[in-house]
């Protein structure tokens, strides 16, 4: 017992202290490539897309009262652990609105981010060494919508520090 005591006291000092590096920096995400299926005549097809995704993931500004809601709205089902390390977002370049959160510093050398919608859409995840991404769009194929259809898809595309 007291083995598991002495990880929780280190996991509170060390290990739930969100690194301020990672949560500083800013990036852009350029989609060079996306891919997936879409259903034609009642049959899946994989297929290409074209895309012009461009992403930007940085801090979000906490001294800011419309961002300080939208994170409260987006965070609502994180447990308090996680909201310490959700401190970054991502939005679409040009776009102002946040589309979800990302844990910049929870991983070294690794970002991920969720959607911010009421349905998880989709998924981002970084390479911070290869300055890699992608996007994966899991949704359509499995849990269908006749009134919104989606095409389950994945983009891939590289990163820059701004």
């Amino acid at each position: 017992m007291g083995g598991l005591k002495h990880l929780f006291l280190f996991m509170t000092i060390v290990g739930c202290v969100p690194p301020t590096v990672a949560n500083s920096k800013s990036w852009l995400c350029v989609a060079d490539k996306s891919a997936g299926f879409k259903e034609q005549a009642g049959t899946w097809q994989s297929v290409t897309f074209s895309t012009s995704t461009k992403i930007v993931i940085k801090p979000i500004d906490f001294s800011n009262k419309d961002a300080r809601e939208v994170f409260d709205v987006f965070a609502k089902d994180l447990t308090d652990f996680e909201k310490q390390w959700f401190r970054s977002a991502w939005t679409e370049l040009g776009n102002s609105y946040i589309s979800g959160l990302c844990d910049a510093g929870l991983y070294e050398n690794v970002i991920n981010c969720k959607d911010g919608g009421t349905e998880p859409n989709e998924t981002i995840t970084v390479d911070l060494q290869a300055m890699r991404f992608q996007l994966y769009h899991p949704y359509g194929y499995l849990f269908p919508n006749k009134k919104y259809p989606m095409t389950p898809f994945i983009e891939i595309g590289t990163c820059s520090e701004l």
